[in-house]
């Protein structure tokens, strides 16, 4: 990592629990500011940001699932870290027009995914639901086993996975 980089954020560097702390905040504060955004009439600016916000939080979050998968997935993982590296390495042999192509459809996306932000922005009634949604979104970020845990709750009916005698 680059030294400036570290000395700027020293992040790295804290325990688990206040990553996680810190994360929750983080992602909350965002949506917050989003939907106050949207309360003074920025609507386009917050659907924006929060757009922006997601896209690049989530690849950042990519890099490598071989590190974190189960031992049961890790050739899975790996597959996967590879068509990551072979999809970088094909983008970097294309052509100006194929570039131009692959940004527009990316372009699309981002768009879509910005209308969707500014249709939930416009729903949001309080800064009390806009931090709760904040703090849900950061919460499914931070602890996926927790999401997984109540996903697989949810898909049982609530029901034990025990057998009844």
């Amino acid at each position: 990592m680059n030294p400036l980089v570290k000395s700027i954020l020293p992040t790295d560097r804290l325990p688990h629990i206040w990553q996680v702390l810190a994360t929750l905040l983080a992602v909350a504060s965002i949506f917050t500011m989003c939907w106050w955004l949207s309360q003074k009439g920025l609507l386009d600016l917050a659907a924006t940001g929060a757009s922006f916000y997601v896209v690049t939080f989530m690849r950042q979050l990519g890099p490598s699932l071989a590190k974190k998968a189960p031992r049961e997935f890790e050739k899975t993982a790996g597959l996967i870290d590879t068509a990551r590296r072979d999809m970088a390495e094909w983008m970097a042999n294309r052509k100006l027009l194929s570039l131009a192509v692959i940004a527009s459809v990316m372009t699309v996306s981002f768009l879509i995914m910005r209308y969707i932000a500014s249709v939930a922005l416009q729903m949001i009634a309080s800064p009390w639901l806009a931090l709760a949604i904040g703090l849900a979104l950061a919460a499914a970020v931070a602890s996926p086993v927790m999401v997984k845990g109540i996903v697989g709750t949810l898909g049982r009916g609530g029901r034990s996975e025990e057998k009844e005698a």
